[in-house]
């Protein structure tokens, strides 16, 4: 079998086995936004927030994120382990409702607890 070459971005074998810079640049601008954030408290976020995040956001999008874990494709979320969603990711902080809560990859919004993406981390032990 022939391995694909890069300098033929035109078939479709070739772009399934590279990475587009657009997806790297959007998981840079969500690492810088965590990193940013991730020295505010979450008191503090809360002035902040303005709404929930949507599964058409952009940085949604580019981070994978579902607001419902059971509807999240196995074939696009491979790496997604059983039982991760929000409400058990160390960049999760509950609001009052347990509902909602914030995470540092979505500055200014909120995300759904029964929610994931690819950013899920496990609880800090």
């Amino acid at each position: 079998m022939n391995q694909p070459n890069p300098e033929q971005a035109g078939s479709d074998e070739t772009v399934t086995h590279l990475i587009s810079r657009r997806y790297i640049l959007s998981l840079a601008i969500a690492a810088g936004a965590a990193g940013s954030m991730a020295s505010i408290p979450a008191e503090a976020q809360d002035a902040q927030v303005a709404s929930t995040v949507s599964g058409d956001d952009p940085l949604a999008v580019a981070l994978g994120y579902v607001p419902d874990v059971s509807q999240a494709n196995p074939k696009v979320t491979p790496a997604r382990q059983p039982g991760a969603k929000c409400t058990n990711c160390s960049w999760y902080a509950p609001k009052a409702d347990t509902r909602t809560g914030l995470c540092n990859y979505f500055p200014g919004k909120l995300v759904e607890s029964n929610g994931w993406c690819r950013m899920w981390a496990g609880p800090k032990k």
